[in-house]
């Protein structure tokens, strides 16, 4: 996802406030529009933003950035080839 877009599209005025294994944190709902995987485009997506875990970031050895939720993926089937660091959509 390109950040500098990513800016425009925030709404800070209707942040929420959650509980989780970190603590409180703060979350802002944003609307990014247009979320691509390849040859998969999905516009208009609704989303949150907040902070990655310092725990999660680094833990399996990539870097995750943030996290695509079962909203955006049950439109597919996809498989994950974690040794070819390689996603495959198809859809229904």
């Amino acid at each position: 996802m390109r950040q500098a877009g990513l800016a425009a599209a925030l709404r800070p005025e209707e942040a929420l406030t959650g509980v989780g294994g970190g603590g409180a944190q703060q979350l802002v709902p944003v609307t990014v529009p247009e979320v691509r995987f390849g040859p998969v485009v999905q516009r208009k997506v609704e989303g949150l933003v907040g902070p990655v875990f310092p725990g999660l970031e680094w833990r399996f050895g990539f870097r995750v950035g943030g996290i695509i939720a079962q909203d955006f993926l049950r439109s597919y089937r996809w498989t994950i080839d974690w040794t070819q660091m390689r996603l495959w959509f198809e859809t229904f």
